[in-house]
Formats: structure tokens, C-alpha cells, sequence
């Protein structure tokens, strides 16, 4: 694109405000969606009864449960496979053509987009976590069944394990599959369109 040149520092200055809000606001809503597969990991993690492992981490100081760290290795690596990262290359290439540096756009159109993004990662998260919470919950169901139909079982001191195998068995099933799903919505929020 054709580049005006600014006519005044604070032209400049603006010009540099306005594309840091641009490329913040990019990576704050790709960061949002990849973090769905950290909630959904939590959320997963403290249905199974595994919240009170939690494993500190280094990037942002928050303990989290194991699970919703697995989920987030995961997730991660996934995008890497599936090149997330020429997608942002991409995705600035095709921004500084649609709006020059020193073109200003929309600021509320660029917040209204994060808040919809940050909107699609929880509900993203809950759907990434469904299939392992509805596996533990099944679980439980069946364990509260068996109570009522033979009370003289001791079924409380199995219930735990019970609860680990099934979401155990459910993240073995879905985790791949999660992570996929999180790494190709975080694709989707840089798509140049």
C-alpha cells in the first residue's frame, strides 16, 4: 500500500497507537481462544476430582489442575502443526494492506470483535469440556443408581475412582480432538477477510 507520511509527531504518534491496538487486539483474541482449552481442561480436571493437583504456571504465576495444563500442550501444539503461526504473518500482511499504517479504523469495531472472540472462547471452553463433565456426571449416575438398588454396597469408597476412570477414559478419547477443535478456532480469529 501507499504510505502518507505523517505530518507531525503526533501524527506519527497516533499512527503508532493505532497499529499496536490493531496487533493487541489480534493476538489478545487468539490468546482468548486458545485459553478456552485451558478452561475446558480445568473445567474437565475438577469434574474428574483432579482440581487439587494443581501445577503452577511459569508464564502467568496461576495454579491449574493438570488436565487443564495437558489441554493447553496440546492445543498449543496443534496450532503449531497446523501453522498458526504463518497464519498471523499472514493475517499482518493483509492488515497493513486493508488499513495503511496511519489510516485509523474503527476502535470499536476492533473491541467489539475481542469482546465477540472472548465470548466464542467460553463457549468454546464448555463445549470442549461437555463430553468428559457428561462422562463423569454418567458416572455418577450410575453409582447413585447402584446406592438405591443395593444400599448395603459400600459404593462411596469406589466413587472417586470411578469418576477418574470414566473422565479418564473420556480425555483419552477427546483430547485430540479438542485440541484440534481449539487450535482451528484460534486459526479462524486471524483469517484475513
Amino acid at each position: 500500500p501507499t504510505l502518507s507520511e505523517p505530518l507531525s509527531d503526533s501524527d506519527l504518534l497516533a499512527a503508532a497507537a493505532g497499529e499496536t491496538l490493531v496487533g493487541l487486539s489480534a493476538g489478545l483474541a487468539c490468546r482468548l481462544v486458545l485459553l478456552a482449552a485451558t478452561g475446558a481442561g480445568a473445567l474437565a480436571g475438577m469434574s474428574m476430582g483432579l482440581g487439587f493437583g494443581l501445577v503452577a504456571d511459569p508464564l502467568t504465576g496461576v495454579a491449574q489442575p493438570t488436565v487443564a495444563r495437558l489441554f493447553t500442550f496440546l492445543a498449543i501444539a496443534v496450532a503449531a502443526a497446523l501453522g498458526l503461526h504463518r497464519q498471523a504473518v499472514l493475517w499482518l500482511a493483509a492488515s497493513l494492506e486493508a488499513t495503511p499504517p496511519g489510516a485509523y479504523g474503527s476502535a470499536l469495531d476492533l473491541g467489539r470483535e475481542v469482546v465477540l472472540a472472548s465470548l466464542r472462547s467460553v463457549g468454546l471452553a464448555v463445549r470442549l469440556a461437555f463430553p468428559i463433565v457428561g462422562a463423569v456426571t454418567f458416572g455418577h449416575v450410575v453409582l447413585g443408581l447402584l446406592g438405591r438398588t443395593a444400599p448395603s454396597l459400600n459404593l462411596v469408597s469406589i466413587g472417586f475412582s470411578i469418576a477418574i476412570l470414566a473422565g479418564g477414559f473420556a480425555l483419552y478419547l477427546v483430547a485430540p480432538q479438542a485440541a484440534e477443535i481449539a487450535a482451528r478456532s484460534a486459526a479462524e480469529v486471524l483469517t484475513v477477510r
